[in-house]
């Protein structure tokens, strides 16, 4: 048409997930007349499908934009794939480590091509905003004209809660010498966010022995800490380990000293990094609970708090790079475990790009630096949704469950599986080779969680310390409590890397979900049988 042809790429289940609503049909007459400007460009397109999620009816608000809305700025990103995808998984899944040097000659874009993107980029008048010459993903910043110019994408007013904003409503398109070495164009729809929690004030909370709120000492030994066989003596308190958490909030990390004090923990506190530096604390316990807890689990290692710039998709990607980042300059030697306390919506309004962008990210740090990631399953018991990260292969999905100790003794008593506990199919993440063995239900996606720890905030809570101050029970339930046991998880690897280091094993664990499974129904496990999210019951095995 007019000397311009427009394709499709994306993943089959993105087709059928854009399929524009009532609102979109009403910004038809703008997206016609842009699509007819468009089609005299005369450059060959690829229509990026992955890049958008539907716009929900009750979301655009306005499709004719303002001359100030057409020059507002907006940052986005376009994330490559990897070359020889496949291999390199399978190799992350055989326990392969692979050195920086073997990712840049078979697996990380060719310079050559992110080159030529940044320079076409360059020349639809966007200003390159990541400098670096071996970048997974080109970040841009132009103006929403520009946008729609450059990708033939039409954007509308969308509300939003109490805000509105400008969101892509249509999908981009790119040309095809980039369309298919790329996933999309990511952060078009600035609405994409992680799931909030439930804010809480700081109050006092009685202390009980062997009864909530549980001392880290109290879940240690709930867990064999004491009698783990073959430990190094004296036990692993995570020493030369750093454990990374990437949270939206500010926690207090003088709320840590406080913590550790009141639970008896006798080690100096371990210097805790926040970065970027120079903020203020804004947690309502949900950074503080991971914070405390990582640390309280392996006292002795470092906390470095990696704080995102808000919830979308964008400030995960940019964590995960500012990571890899600490880890190639050598300055982070510890940081081998890695809990992410957000959780994204993986149906609508998440996109297949999005999701397949911080998939490389998360499989690129694993194969190159040894990094264990956890990420919580939700709070929301089997109707809740699916959230990524949980569903990434190169993740490891915490769930959770409900933990009775004895009132007097504080032996084990029962641990059954916790109603609320987060646990799904995913629909977007191919289920990874290594989900295998007795009781793994059959389908093509990946199932989580795959661990889980006490996570029930309400039966079974833990201490924890916001503003100088214990919570009280009921602002203790209001907590994420699989954000809890994917801290312990982050915890005990850094357990494990302490212990491996003092048995001269110079590599850390790294990716668990190989090393998992073949354990189901091991003693390494406490297989929990009982209890149920709502559609899921615990049975043996998985």
């Amino acid at each position: 048409m007019l000397g311009s042809s427009i394709h499709k790429c994306g993943a089959p289940q993105s087709f059928r997930a854009y399929s524009p609503g009532r609102a979109l049909r009403a910004l038809g007459l703008v997206v016609m007349s842009l699509a007819l400007t468009f089609a005299a460009f005369g450059e060959d397109s690829v229509l990026m499908s992955d890049s958008v999620g539907p716009l929900a009816d009750t979301l655009a608000t306005r499709s004719a934009l303002t001359a100030g809305e057409l020059a507002s700025p907006l940052e986005f990103s376009i994330p490559f794939k990897l070359r020889h995808a496949e291999q390199f998984q399978a190799r992350i899944n055989n326990q392969q480590n692979i050195t920086e040097a073997d990712m840049i000659a078979n697996y990380y874009p060719l310079p050559a091509d992110v080159n030529a993107l940044k320079a076409w980029l360059q020349s639809k008048g966007f200003v390159i905003t990541n400098p670096s010459s071996q970048p997974l993903s080109v970040y841009a910043k132009g103006s929403i004209a520009q946008i729609q110019a450059a990708f033939k994408v039409a954007f509308a007013r969308v509300a939003v809660g109490n805000a509105t904003l400008l969101s892509a409503a249509t999908a981009p398109s790119l040309p095809a010498q980039f369309a298919y070495k790329v996933y999309g164009v990511n952060g078009l729809q600035p609405y994409v966010s992680a799931q909030p929690v439930a804010p809480v004030s700081a109050l006092k909370h009685p202390l009980i022995n062997n009864a909530p709120p549980f001392y880290p000492s109290e879940i240690l030994a709930a867990y064999n800490y004491n009698a783990l066989p073959n430990a190094p003596n004296p036990r692993p308190t995570g020493v030369g380990q750093e454990i990374a958490i990437i949270t939206d909030l500010i926690p207090d990390a003088n709320d840590l000293n406080l913590f550790r004090t009141n639970v008896g923990i006798l080690q100096a506190a371990p210097l805790v990094n926040i970065y970027p530096t120079g903020l203020t604390a804004n947690d309502n316990g949900s950074a503080s609970i991971m914070m405390e807890w990582a640390s309280g689990i392996a006292p002795n290692a470092q906390i470095s708090i990696y704080v995102v710039g808000g919830t979308g998709f964008a400030n995960l990607s940019t964590a995960l790079t500012q990571i890899k980042t600490d880890l190639a300059t050598g300055t982070h030697p510890g940081l081998s475990q890695v809990a992410v306390g957000l959780e994204y919506p993986e149906g609508s309004p998440a996109t297949q790009a999005e999701i397949n962008s911080d998939s490389v990210l998360f499989a690129s740090i694993t194969a190159n630096s040894n990094v264990s990631f956890f990420a919580p399953t939700g709070n929301a018991g089997s109707a809740g949704g699916r959230f990524y990260p949980s569903t990434d292969a190169n993740v490891v999905a915490v769930g959770g469950t409900t933990l009775t100790l004895d009132p007097v003794t504080g032996a084990f008593v029962s641990e059954v599986g916790w109603t609320s506990s987060g646990g799904y199919t995913s629909t977007k993440v191919q289920r990874p080779a290594y989900q295998r063995g007795f009781g793994v239900p059959p389908n093509a996606f990946k199932t989580v969680p795959d661990v889980s720890l006490v996570a029930d905030t309400t039966n079974s809570a833990p201490y924890v310390v916001v503003n100088g101050k214990a919570l009280t029970a009921a602002q203790t339930s209001l907590l994420d409590g699989t954000k809890w046991s994917c801290a312990m998880w982050a915890g005990i690897a850094a357990l494990a890397n302490d212990a491996r280091t003092v048995k001269g094993i110079q590599t850390a664990v790294g990716a668990l979900g190989p090393k998992i499974y073949p354990l189901i129904l091991s003693s390494s496990f406490r297989d929990i049988t009982a209890g149920s999210n709502g559609n899921f019951k615990a049975t043996a095995g998985y």
